[in-house]
């Protein structure tokens, strides 16, 4: 995925050897905030949201064909993909999605993981949540550092 910040789109382009080809241009695929996913011959992204609500619309397109294959509202910020799902955080939750290129299926969202003060600013969406050795660490723009334990006590 290339993205194209100036014309508000996004491309994705086959790569063989010295050839080049364009599968797909789509002003949804502007992924302005954080990196999409192929998965599956499938490119699943959140498009920034610029309004209050900091939270996107994700999207799953066909890399083959070019088309859009759905779309979800209000489905989070940065997203990372971890043992078949999507882990998202909108700058103040985590959401979990079950990665699937027949539609949106949300597994479980988290509380607020911020008091007020500490998540304030506009752009906390684009911050990647981290994975490593079974935590889960998340930034608030306002540099607050949170670790949650997904390990299950393991």
């Amino acid at each position: 995925i290339h993205p194209d910040n100036s014309n508000g789109l996004g491309v994705c382009l086959e790569v063989e050897g010295d050839r080049v080809r364009e599968v797909c241009r789509d002003i949804l695929l502007d992924n302005y905030t954080c990196s999409y996913i192929l998965w599956k011959g499938h490119v699943f992204g959140i498009t920034h949201n610029a309004t209050a609500s900091r939270v996107g619309p994700m999207y799953c397109f066909d890399v083959g064909t070019g088309r859009k294959k759905w779309e979800q509202k209000d489905a989070g910020g940065s997203m990372i993909l971890v043992d078949g799902k999507f882990l998202t955080f909108t700058g103040n939750r985590l959401v979990l999605i079950e990665a699937s290129t027949e539609g949106y299926k949300e597994l479980a969202r988290s509380q607020e993981l911020f008091l007020p003060g500490e998540n304030t600013a506009r752009d906390s969406d684009r911050i990647n949540p981290v994975l490593s050795n079974g935590r889960i660490y998340c930034r608030s723009q306002t540099g607050t550092l949170l670790c949650l334990d997904a390990s299950g006590g393991q």
